[in-house]
């Protein structure tokens, strides 16, 4: 949007605070548990040949995982959603100094 209509790009570090703040929002908006809960990533399953000529594949749970992903609730906190009001205030902020409007939200300040 401030390319169409101000011919100017977002900077870098503002766009990623963005896409922050939307991917959360999607996340809390329309929560897929299957997407969203905690993973433990265990190592490969294995396979061994058997008499006859097949095979047979186990799991072993007593292993450690490879890697755990935490849940996504985890990331629903105070600071993030401080961090998420901070980069929508910036960027109502920065469009209204380009529309030379000193303060576009009057009495809204970042939270610290």
């Amino acid at each position: 949007m401030f390319k169409t209509k101000f011919e100017c790009e977002l900077p870098n570090e503002i766009k990623q605070k963005v896409e922050k703040l939307i991917s959360l929002r999607n996340n809390l908006a329309h929560y897929k548990l299957t997407d969203l809960a905690g993973k433990f990533i265990m190592p490969p399953a294995t396979t061994m040949p058997v008499e006859g000529g097949g095979f047979m594949t186990t799991l072993d749970f007593t292993q450690q995982p490879e890697r755990i992903e935490p849940p996504f609730i985890q990331s629903v906190t105070g600071h993030a959603a401080a961090e998420s009001f901070n980069c929508a205030l910036e960027v109502i902020n920065m469009w209204g100094r380009m529309q030379e409007i000193d303060d576009s939200v009057p009495g809204l300040e970042p939270i610290a």
